[in-house]
């Protein structure tokens, strides 16, 4: 009876004796097809003699091959063509304490040794080898607009794994792949990105690193409880536009554009308005909506005037009770515009995600360079 589905994903029948009967082994080769070439590279091979390995496997050289120069049981196998489950044993009878999992992996991540190969809907097979990552390990220690602005996005889409198998490490997740590939160059760094369904995320395992995210104000667990970093004036607004990047956004809402952002930490929140307040991003007198559609005026107390005797005053915080969380809204096109100004001017492409800034420009009506209209701020830079 004709076979009536695919011999297998790349092949259509054995690539040696062309039979799609008998079962697929591996490499496009039948099963019988596989075990001859196996035979055959076994073939004329010198073996050490029988008792041999037994011998040569004593106290010295297994610590000396296993503890001082770390290699491993498969490794030393081969060395004494041996079963590596025979190097297992001696090991055991001469008490020489076995590296932990996590060591042991630490070593082959670090000499490429984990790999393996996929084959993708198309049958194109593709070697994945995992292996130490390149990276400026000291882009976290000392401050700078690029550094301000990463850590901003990690502050907001980051998470940090201590308990990870082999170094701490620090992650950012994002759905798309644009702001994760903007954030490796600017760190310098060649780790690949991975895709869960519809996410994007990339994992960077380096203790150092580690540190002085965890020094920077990070942690673990700091959606709630999340605090804004002293960080030196003239980085300040990069690193709002890193954290905007993350859990900011900007929108039309019935042909009005909006900005507006939403952090789980009423800390953090609180001294980002202030941040914009400094520049000028405020609002007018207070008031509330009652029934009939009527604003009425909330009176402005003294410790208010005394504050801000110029009528404007931070924006307002609203609670999210459903989620647990904070927000804020920018709404009015001057306060939009300062934002834009604020986030952009003198910044290049590679340190803001393209799609929000294309929405500040077509909301505002500016050109791709942001060019209509300069509003006189103070932004110190």
């Amino acid at each position: 009876m004709p076979r009536t589905e695919k011999w297998s994903l790349k092949f259509d029948c054995c690539v040696n004796c062309g039979r799609n009967d008998v079962k697929h082994s591996a490499r496009g080769l039948c099963l019988y097809c596989y075990q001859q070439e196996t035979e055959k590279r076994g073939r004329g091979k010198q073996r050490i003699k029988y008792g041999l390995a037994s011998y040569k496997l004593n106290y010295e050289y297994l610590y000396e091959e296993y503890v001082n120069k770390k290699r491993s049981l498969g490794d030393i196998a081969k060395d004494c063509d041996c079963a590596r489950q025979y190097v297992y044993k001696k090991m055991q009878e001469l008490n020489i304490p076995l590296r932990t999992h996590k060591e042991a992996r630490g070593l082959a991540y670090d000499r490429n040794k984990i790999s393996y190969t996929i084959t993708d809907e198309n049958g194109t097979e593709r070697l994945i080898t995992h292996g130490s990552i390149q990276i400026n390990e000291n882009f976290f220690s000392s401050w700078s607009n690029e550094m301000a602005y990463v850590l901003g996005v990690v502050y907001t889409d980051g998470y940090l794994d201590p308990t990870s198998i082999r170094l701490p490490r620090f992650s950012v997740s994002q759905k798309e792949p644009e702001l994760l590939n903007k954030l490796l160059d600017l760190m310098d760094c060649n780790a690949r990105l991975y895709r869960n369904k519809n996410v994007f995320n990339f994992y960077i395992n380096n203790r150092g690193m580690f540190d002085d995210l965890i020094n920077l104000g990070l942690s673990p667990r700091k959606s709630k409880t999340i605090e804004f970093p002293n960080i030196p004036q003239e980085f300040v607004r990069h690193f709002i536009r890193g954290c905007w990047d993350g859990d900011g956004s900007i929108f039309f809402d019935q042909n009005r554009l909006v900005a507006s952002y939403i952090s789980g930490s009423k800390k953090f929140i609180e001294r980002l308005v202030q941040e914009l307040y400094k520049v000028g991003i405020s609002k007018g007198l207070s008031c509330r909506v009652e029934k009939g559609h009527k604003r009425v005026f909330l009176p402005v107390t003294k410790e208010m005037q005394s504050k801000y005797p110029d009528g404007k005053f931070p924006l307002v915080i609203h609670e999210d009770k459903r989620s647990n969380a904070y927000y804020i809204k920018i709404q009015t096109r001057e306060n939009v515009e300062k934002l834009f100004h604020y986030f952009y001017d003198g910044v290049d492409e590679s340190m803001y995600l393209s799609r929000k800034y294309e929405v500040f420009v077509k909301g505002l009506k500016l050109d791709r360079k942001g060019e209509k209209e300069q509003l006189n701020l103070d932004l110190d830079f």
